[in-house]
């Protein structure tokens, strides 16, 4: 993925957190148009369609989110 952008469109991070928290404020902290997630995760129990995080970002972000399967 990052081959195909210019650097200054991408932004790569490394944070501690909840990840659905963190995705969400650094969203908004950096301006995002859009959020990009996988569909699942690797939590047990799993969810038939989304995995916890993206289920919780597309609830919780203020942005538009892109959920990729």
């Amino acid at each position: 993925i990052v081959a195909g952008f210019p650097a200054e469109r991408l932004n790569r991070l490394t944070k501690v957190g909840r990840a659905a928290d963190v995705i969400c404020e650094q969203g908004h902290e950096l301006g995002a148009d859009l959020i990009v997630l996988g569909a699942r995760g690797m939590g047990a129990g799993g969810r038939l369609l989304l995995g916890s995080v993206s289920d919780r970002v597309t609830h919780q972000a203020a942005r538009p989110v892109t959920i990729i399967h």
